[in-house]
């Protein structure tokens, strides 16, 4: 029964617990016994809880606390509640299981809402008052000014992960619309250094900031810039909107506790699955609790910043896009020439090969996406790489097969091919045909 706790050896007065009874009762009877027979005193209990989707982090911290209160009279359980369980039932790698062996319910199956419940139990309300703070403290450090990556599990990025992510800031700026660019120097990247200036001009410290536009147009590589931009200075919590649809409170619940360790950048992708029309779909519970937070009803919004990125700003639903909710809001399109080209650039120059100019200015004068200019580029080394040579090399066809290829959709790209390896080195002159063709989308 040692399973069922946390610390070691609660589990001896587990046998006391021979009748059927909710788990909640079970667990108390048997902490009654354990202090009373070992310190001849009566628990005092301190409950904390923490959203069930970060108790891979939250856990880190209990193993530490339990670590260094090993020889003193600290006890830290995670309970289920509300659920009947049958005596000798324990709590074992995130699931409930009965004697036999076999698993009753998981954690997630009463709600990301209702979260994971810790327990601090001692003697007395001193002792557990301290405890719980220097618990809750612990638990605050694994998440203070990390980036958060809550999807299936919590995890949070190392510092290598974050360098990875994209290149600096002066790199993606080359990139962008003149205007993005110039508004994301003026407002976002001081937003934080600005707080106090805010509020003394009787203005909220909280920006909010939707990008729209079509696959491939530069939003992610955006983001992933600010990420690394603001890693280390603020928490930043990069959240998939659709491990929310239809749990209007399980978004609230983490965002109260999320906001907690402000200064927080919240990044929320593909937003139309929170916040989808509801004319269109009257079902969607999490527009009204995305516009709660949006609007400081869940928690006042201090020192934060809210992206959010959609492809198709059409599906949103018309309260998102009044004054008030998002304060900047870009539209982001296939890059023109003079953007594409230093993308196209950057992509190639990673690789450490030898490439020609012209290659480059082909891309750009293209008319590709930015993930169509990736592909490109990919394909391009990936050909020299084979070949076994430091030079890029691709000739006219070969360029003309590679973009026709990026810009079709997933069937016909599987039934393009591409022509063998090889060709001579492309001049600008050769590849006038493909770069007019591809003007188009489409080349031929």
């Amino acid at each position: 029964m040692d399973k069922f706790f946390l610390n070691k050896d609660i589990g001896t007065f587990m046998p006391e617990v021979t009748v059927q009874e909710e788990a909640y009762g079970a667990v108390y009877r048997a902490q009654q016994l354990y202090f009373k027979d070992r310190f001849g005193a009566l628990p005092v209990e301190e409950r904390v809880v923490y959203p069930s989707r970060l108790a891979p982090v939250v856990n880190k911290a209990v193993v530490r606390f339990l670590d260094k209160y090993e020889f003193k009279p600290y006890v830290l359980t995670r309970l289920p509640i509300l659920k009947r369980l049958e005596a000798g039932s324990y709590f074992a790698g995130g699931n409930w299981i009965n004697p036999e062996g076999s698993i009753i319910f998981s954690v997630e199956d009463y709600g990301i809402e209702r979260g994971v419940s810790y327990e601090i139990v001692t003697k007395s309300d001193e002792e557990t008052k301290a405890a719980l703070k220097e618990f809750t403290q612990m638990v605050n450090r694994q998440f203070k000014n990390k980036v958060l990556a809550l999807h299936d599990e919590v995890k949070i990025l190392t510092g290598r992960e974050i360098a990875a992510l994209a290149p600096d800031w002066q790199e993606v700026r080359g990139t962008l619309e003149p205007a993005i660019a110039t508004r994301t120097e003026e407002v976002v990247l001081p937003f934080f250094d600005r707080v106090e200036a805010y509020r003394q001009a009787g203005i909220a410290p909280r920006l909010g900031i939707l990008m729209h536009g079509g696959t491939g147009t530069g939003k992610t590589y955006l983001l992933k810039a600010l990420i690394k931009r603001f890693a280390g200075r603020a928490t930043i919590a990069h959240v998939s909107a659709d491990q929310f649809y239809r749990q209007g409170a399980s978004i609230r619940s983490l965002f109260s506790f999320l906001q907690e360790f402000a200064p927080l950048v919240l990044i929320i992708e593909d937003i139309e699955l929170l916040a989808r029309n509801r004319e269109a779909l009257l079902d969607n519970p999490t527009v009204q609790a995305l516009l709660d937070i949006l609007d400081g009803a869940v928690v006042p919004l201090d020192r934060v910043m809210v992206v959010a990125t959609t492809n198709v700003i059409d599906q949103l639903d018309p309260a998102f896009k009044r004054p008030g909710r998002f304060d900047e809001v870009w539209q982001f399109e296939a890059p023109s020439p003079e953007q594409a080209a230093p993308a196209f650039n950057s992509y190639m120059a990673k690789s450490g090969l030898e490439y020609d100019s012209d290659l480059v200015k082909a891309a750009g004068d293209a008319g590709l996406s930015y993930a169509e200019l990736r592909f490109v580029a990919t394909e391009c080394l990936r050909r020299a790489i084979a070949q076994g040579k430091q030079r890029v090399e691709v000739g006219k066809e070969e360029l003309k097969d590679i973009m026709k290829a990026a810009t079709s959709g997933v069937q016909k790209r599987r039934a393009i091919g591409f022509k063998p390896y090889g060709g001579s080195p492309p001049s600008y002159d050769d590849i006038q045909e493909a770069i007019e063709a591809a003007e188009l989308g489409i080349p031929t």
